[in-house]
């Protein structure tokens, strides 16, 4: 039996491919029911992709008066493990807990940005990004820094994160107000 399977999955690898089946010299030719039906381009089916579980986070894309972005190294273990990364939780209410002990400044008022989405091998993240310009840190942590936009290609960072940081969204926060026009 061992040989026949094999057989089989040499056949499928060599003659009978999805990209280029060689009908004319497989030795399957005149039994074969997909040939018959003109069906070899769609066979064999593609394996379903497996569901991943979702899960969702709040991040925050803070800047000081000099646009530095703001930046939290990752623990020794689990995602992103020893990366720069924006302050991140699971939920806003710990994200929210966290900002008030470590930064001067509010979270009012902060611009959300698009969701990122990214997919691990095991789950697909959504990150949602709050930006918001901020007065400073409330305390100093060797876990925090202070990065300006031409430090950025030297750290460690995730991939989405950097993504994410070497667009547009660490320049200047939209104003409000409009410019005057110069009538002349």
């Amino acid at each position: 039996m061992a040989d026949y399977t094999q057989a089989q999955m040499d056949l499928g690898a060599t003659v009978c491919s999805r990209a280029k089946p060689a009908c004319v010299i497989c030795p399957l030719h005149d039994d074969c029911i997909a040939r018959r039906e003109g069906r070899t381009a769609e066979l064999p089916t593609p394996k379903p992709g497996k569901t991943l579980p979702e899960r969702e986070a709040v991040a925050l894309l803070l800047r000081d008066a000099r646009q530095r972005v703001l930046l939290q190294k990752r623990p020794d273990t689990g995602i992103w493990a020893q990366l720069w990364t924006l302050p991140q939780a699971e939920a806003g209410s710990v994200l929210q807990d966290w900002f008030d002990a470590h930064v001067d400044g509010s979270l009012e008022d902060a611009e959300e940005l698009p969701v990122l989405q990214h997919t691990f091998s095991h789950y697909k993240l959504h990150l949602q990004i709050l930006s918001r310009q901020v007065h400073g840190l409330r305390v100093e942590e060797p876990t925090l820094r202070w990065v300006a936009a031409d430090e950025l290609p030297a750290l460690g960072l995730p991939a989405p994160i950097r993504k994410l940081l070497d667009g547009a969204t660490i320049k200047a926060p939209k104003r409000n107000s409009k410019k005057p026009r110069n009538h002349e």
